[in-house]
């Protein structure tokens, strides 16, 4: 996927890069904590496979959250701003 920066400047640029971020988030927690069903599923049975679908889990979540304060809130979601 190739995001060109010029069509990510102002809201709805904005905006496409926040959801992108809550999307990445949503599929890392799911990397995460649904490590039983994936393992299940691709039938991974070392310890090494296990961790690495955990750790890109967590690393996808990561990028998810840069993507997020790079983007910042879009006004619809202010009230929910913390810092």
């Amino acid at each position: 996927m190739k995001i060109k920066l010029h069509t990510l400047k102002g809201k709805k640029g904005r905006m496409k890069l926040f959801y992108l971020g809550l999307s990445l988030i949503v599929i890392g927690a799911i990397m995460v904590y649904g490590t039983r069903i994936i393992v299940k599923r691709f039938n991974i049975t070392t310890i090494k496979g296990i961790l690495t679908v955990k750790i890109g889990g967590l690393l996808v979540t990561i990028l998810g959250g840069v993507f997020i304060f790079l983007a910042q809130f879009p006004e619809k979601l202010q009230f929910l701003r913390i810092v």
